[in-house]
């Protein structure tokens, strides 16, 4: 589904991101993994269209989107949810997935009942403001917002940045059963045991680079794996 080969992201002089190539078939799932400043966001970032690509292609299915803007890649069925999500703090949780229907475009939104039925507090606080949320509560909103347009791909940056446990396990849920519907995910997290719950492969990122790539359970059961690059 998603093909990354031998992606460069820089600002200036400075390269966030050297020579890194990845793929994701239909339906599965992947982890980039590592601590901050590692380049996973700036990696991401580059994939929807947010940040320029200084060398390297991306493919979906059989597009290349390596130029597309980011408004263009969310139609062909890539959404992010930014790692500090990124609200309308003034907009409620109905207008912000009211909001997210245009950028579907060519296809169908997800319903907000359906989103509802995933999310049942977000149908519990449909008419309070977004800023008046708990962080888990704008953690599920910014997902919802990303499945509103009906993804192939969902991409989730730090997914469990500022969640209590109990918040992350409803989350975690609701997305396992995101995945069950054939939804495929890229996973950015410092967690392992978190990105375990959700992917079977991952990517290990250090200093802009990828340095280890395999199946999640292996990466764990690694202690050279975990204090060369987790702490």
């Amino acid at each position: 589904m998603l093909k990354v080969a031998n992606l460069r992201v820089q600002y200036g002089r400075i390269v966030a991101v050297r020579r890194v190539s990845f793929e994701i078939p239909p339906n599965g799932a992947l982890a980039i993994l590592g601590t901050n400043g590692a380049g996973k966001t700036s990696c991401v970032e580059a994939v929807a269209g947010l940040l320029p690509k200084a060398e390297g292609t991306v493919t979906f299915g059989a597009r290349d989107i390596t130029g597309a803007p980011a408004n263009l890649i969310v139609r062909h069925g890539i959404a992010l949810v930014p790692q500090l999500r990124e609200l309308f703090l003034d907009f409620t949780v109905e207008e912000t997935l009211l909001a997210a229907t245009a950028a579907c475009r060519d296809r169908s939104a997800v319903g907000r009942e359906e989103i509802y039925s995933l999310f049942p507090r977000l149908a519990e606080r449909r008419r309070s403001l977004a800023g008046n949320l708990s962080g888990g509560e704008q953690q599920m909103l910014a997902i919802s917002r990303a499945l509103t347009t009906r993804p192939a791909l969902l991409i989730l940056d730090e997914l469990s940045a500022g969640l209590s446990q109990g918040i992350l396990g409803l989350v975690i849920s609701s997305l396992q059963k995101i995945r069950e519907a054939g939804v495929s995910l890229l996973v950015v997290e410092q967690n392992l045991e978190i990105a375990a719950a959700l992917a079977s492969e991952c990517l290990v990122m250090s200093v802009g680079e990828a340095v280890w790539q395999g199946p999640i359970r292996e990466a764990i059961d690694s202690d050279e794996i975990r204090k060369a690059f987790f702490r």
